[in-house]
């Protein structure tokens, strides 16, 4: 079940929204005889309502973490607070990395600490065969926002284009940025050598890897 609650004015108003939704859900699949055998929190701000589910579903309680922010020590005294109370009330955490585990192990104390990479489909996701042709083709796939940095790949494509003119960039995903992205790829006078591809498929998005350097 996807679930998808609507915006609210303030953050724990949105957090009541979303805890009435998962425990109305979890009353639906309890009618139909089904429970859970775990409950998977992605990341801890996610704490509440994946607390309140674990407790309703008597499950035992997973978190993945991968925010470098948190083991950055970027965060409010408030923000590592919340996060130590979720971990805590864990049964596992799992960060992506052994440096990761490392950095948040101060605010997990004796709950199971289990780092587990992200997982690669080697099936899909495999180098390209033989020599690849012409110039050297950059490749940006992710969220159009803020936090991922593209203004700064696109300055540098600025400073790059004029010693290195075969360079390319494809930009592959979408966003409340794009629009000022492709200006400034304008602006830099790259617009020639930044290609924006807006969202694509797994299989899209594996091939582009294929092709990139």
């Amino acid at each position: 079940f996807r679930i998808q609650v609507r915006p609210a004015s303030r953050p724990r108003l949105q957090t009541l929204w979303t805890v009435l939704a998962i425990l109305a859900v979890l009353a639906r699949l309890a009618r139909t005889g089904w429970h859970a055998d775990v409950v998977h929190a992605h990341e801890f701000q996610v704490g509440l309502p994946g607390i309140i589910a674990a407790v309703v579903s008597r499950a035992p309680l997973i978190v993945s973490e991968h925010w470098s922010e948190l083991a950055l020590g970027r965060l409010p005294r408030d923000e590592m607070d919340r996060a130590r109370r979720f971990f805590r009330r864990a049964a596992v955490v799992s960060p992506v990395s052994h440096d990761l585990g490392r950095r948040i192990e101060p605010l997990i104390e004796s709950t199971e600490l289990r780092p587990i990479p992200n997982p690669v489909d080697t099936n899909l996701f495999t180098p390209a065969r033989g020599e690849r042709n012409g110039g050297v083709r950059l490749l940006a796939v992710g969220n159009l926002a803020e936090i991922k940095g593209h203004r700064v790949l696109i300055d540098a494509m600025a400073a790059l284009v004029g010693t290195h003119p075969t360079i390319s960039l494809d930009v592959v995903g979408d966003g409340e940025l794009r629009g000022d992205l492709e200006a400034r790829a304008r602006e830099c006078g790259v617009q020639s050598h930044v290609n924006f591809h807006g969202r694509l498929t797994r299989q899209e998005v594996a091939q582009m890897m294929r092709r990139a350097d």
